[in-house]
């Protein structure tokens, strides 16, 4: 499968209804708006892919010393099976060994 033309930036407070409603769409038990909002407060890393200006998924990331915990991710339904999920994971992981993170767990 290629790897499909993803760009990737951090939410911004601006973003998140838009990301809610992504996860909604992908999981109707998913994350708020205030979830995500105080979820990236808490110092968490929220990224979202976007493919051109389209948001197609994110992930959320936390980091505490050399461990990282992947506390969602999601790719919008019209986007799935498509490789988006593989490469917001890949870029999770990534992240993860540029920060020195030796442990990574997913909830």
């Amino acid at each position: 499968m290629a790897t499909p033309d993803l760009t990737f930036r951090a939410m911004t407070p601006s973003d998140a209804p838009a990301v809610a409603e992504l996860a909604r769409r992908a999981d109707p038990f998913s994350w708020t708006v205030k979830d995500f909002l105080t979820a990236s407060k808490a110092g968490n890393i929220v990224t979202l892919g976007f493919t051109g200006d389209v948001l197609v998924g994110f992930y959320v990331l936390r980091l505490v010393l050399d461990e990282s915990e992947l506390m969602d991710i999601a790719v919008d339904p019209a986007y799935q099976s498509r490789g988006f999920g593989r490469a917001l994971l890949t870029d999770a992981i990534n992240g993860c060994f540029m920060s020195g993170v030796g442990d990574t767990s997913a909830n």
